[in-house]
C-alpha cells in the first residue's frame, strides 16, 4: 500500500534528512479550521507550510526544500 503525500509532506520529510527536526518548532494546524492568527501572523495567504527564519517567512514548498 502507497501513502499519498502532497508537496507540503515532502517539505517535512526534507527536514528530517537534512537534521534539522530538533531545530524547528512544528505547529500543528487544523487545515479544514486555520485559525485567524496563522493568516494574520505567520503567513497571509493562508497555505501550510510555512517557514519563518531570521524575520522572513518561507511558504512554498518547494522553496523550503530548496533552502
Amino acid at each position: 500500500m502507497g501513502v499519498a503525500m502532497g508537496v507540503a509532506g515532502a517539505a517535512l520529510l526534507s527536514i528530517g534528512s537534512m537534521g534539522l527536526q530538533n531545530q524547528i518548532k512544528l505547529v500543528a494546524i487544523d487545515l479544514l479550521d486555520r485559525p485567524n492568527w496563522y493568516k494574520e501572523k505567520v503567513y497571509p495567504p493562508n497555505q501550510v507550510p510555512a517557514l519563518e527564519h531570521n524575520g522572513k517567512v518561507i511558504g512554498e514548498s518547494l522553496d523550503l526544500i530548496r533552502k
